[in-house]
């Protein structure tokens, strides 16, 4: 990080390990999903196999952040769906749920893959964060996803070293649009990850 903004009374952490990742992708990698999924959050592992298909920009919930305990899209709802894009097999009565980076459980509950449960479809109108802060899209570093293609189409793009903008000044760079953002977690409606790292907030 520039020791100019080491000064900054709010530090913007973070961002320079992830600009140096967006410059080593733009050199080495050329197809795929970019996600910034922190050591603090805990998934569910369905998460990844639906931001696998991300064609320009996903996004979803983000379970136990900020005041309202949640950050998500609001969308216009859709029909229900069965996606037809399959994911590789997964074993239907044994799953591995990561809870830390050194700990992890298995459930032996009886799961359909996620191809085969049906998905509700919905078009992102709009945002429900507790922080809008006249962001253009209030949304948590680990609520979207990139797909690589759309991210090379945009060679200029880069993460600012503006702490509380990351995030928006990023997705803007992009070029994103409200139309182009492609919503997750059964429209919106499933929690697929929460933050684990509280500090001093009381849950």
């Amino acid at each position: 990080m520039p020791d100019v903004y080491r000064k900054s009374s709010v530090v913007p952490r973070g961002v320079a390990n992830r600009r140096a990742a967006l410059g080593w992708i733009r050199k080495n990698i050329h197809s795929g999903v970019l996600y910034f999924g922190d050591d603090d959050n805990t998934f569910d592992l369905e998460l990844f196999d639906e931001i696998r298909f991300t064609k320009k920009v996903s996004m979803f919930p983000v379970g136990l952040i900020g005041d309202y305990s949640v950050s998500s899209p609001v969308l216009k709802e859709g029909e229900w769906k069965t996606i037809s894009e399959k994911p590789p097999l997964v074993h239907p009565t044994k799953i591995q749920i990561g809870i830390s980076s050194s700990l992890a459980v298995e459930s032996t509950k009886p799961v359909l893959p996620w191809t085969m449960r049906p998905q509700k479809r919905g078009k992102v109108i709009g945002f429900f964060d507790s922080w809008p802060a006249k962001r253009k899209f209030p949304v948590d570093m680990a609520g979207f996803a990139v797909n690589i293609g759309f991210l090379l189409s945009h060679p200029h793009a880069t993460m600012p070293y503006k702490a509380g903008y990351e995030e928006d000044q990023f997705l803007v760079s992009l070029g994103l649009k409200l139309e182009d953002i492609e919503p997750k977690g059964n429209a919106c409606t499933e929690v697929l990850l929460i933050g684990t790292c509280f500090g001093s907030s009381v849950v």
